[in-house]
């Protein structure tokens, strides 16, 4: 199928009128600390596994007594940690909608609330005859707040590798002669074709604002898509007739997941060595 774009029969019309203002994408506060990954649950219970361990050698006399011990504290700790965890990554969207100081409220709740859950099953077994409900919360939201911590650090220590690659990507899509290229085709389509230099110049910004806002670890092919179609759109006007474009796409493939401008740079090296050598 070709790429085509759908001009207006009516010029005149399309200059006087203003210009319809583009809605702004909704402004997404950052995760301080995100639970759901494998490597974070690992690290989660080997942590509160450690945290046992060395609490249960202040009542033990004898390894035997003390890996019993361990064993159980860890009957209703490590229900507790993974409880923890699941809370913490199934509200991983609500907890992004709250400011930072209150992420780290609703971790250390669920901290809370978790040794709660661990003392109750404690409880049930019989281990605890008056079981600690304030200490073990206490405990709870002490380790919970640890583990934020631990997670905010390890998020923050990605931050330069993530923003160097966020940089890098930006810089080989704004190629001066592209950029300039893009901006001349405009200033050519203003006076003849003032409806198609608009959508240009949208298609231009749509890419920038891609690059510069930041993506996440992970968005839907359908997304991609899109993104390629605008760059493809943006580059037709330059070439004309010699960049056709056929699309052969499975509506059912659109949600899934993919790194973010995965498809993008083999886009722009099928326009860079197919299309600008002729």
């Amino acid at each position: 199928m070709q790429n085509k774009q759908i001009l207006s029969t009516q010029p005149l019309e399309l200059e006087t009128a203003p210009a319809r203002p583009r809605p702004r994408a909704p402004v997404q506060r950052a995760l301080v600390f995100d639970a759901c990954h494998v490597g974070v649950v690992l690290r989660a219970v080997l942590f509160v596994e450690i945290v046992l361990g060395v609490g249960a050698l202040y009542g033990a006399s004898t390894p035997l007594e003390w890996l019993a011990r361990v064993s159980l504290l860890t009957g209703g700790a490590l229900p507790a940690t993974l409880v923890w965890l699941i809370a913490a990554c199934s509200l991983k969207t609500l907890l992004q909608r709250l400011r930072t100081n209150g992420q780290f409220a609703a971790g250390v709740v669920l901290g809370a609330l978790a040794g709660l859950y661990a003392c109750a099953m404690l409880s049930l077994v019989g281990v605890a005859e008056q079981p600690p409900w304030l200490a073990s919360a206490a405990s709870g939201a002490l380790l919970s707040a640890a583990l934020v911590a631990a997670l905010v650090m390890r998020a923050r220590g990605r931050t330069p590798a993530a923003t160097t690659a966020r940089l890098t990507e930006l810089q080989s899509r704004i190629r001066p002669h592209f950029l300039f290229n893009t901006l001349n085709s405009a200033i050519a389509l203003v006076r003849e074709e003032p409806a198609k230099a608009e959508s240009l110049l949208e298609d231009l910004s749509d890419l920038f604002r891609h690059a510069l806002v930041e993506q996440g670890e992970a968005v839907t092919l359908a997304e991609e898509i899109t993104l390629a179609r605008r760059y493809l759109a943006i580059e037709e006007v330059r070439f004309g007739k010699r960049l056709q474009v056929q699309w052969s796409l499975d509506p059912r493939t659109d949600n899934a997941r993919l790194p973010p401008l995965l498809l993008q740079p083999l886009v722009e090296n099928a326009v860079k060595h197919g299309v600008e050598p002729s």
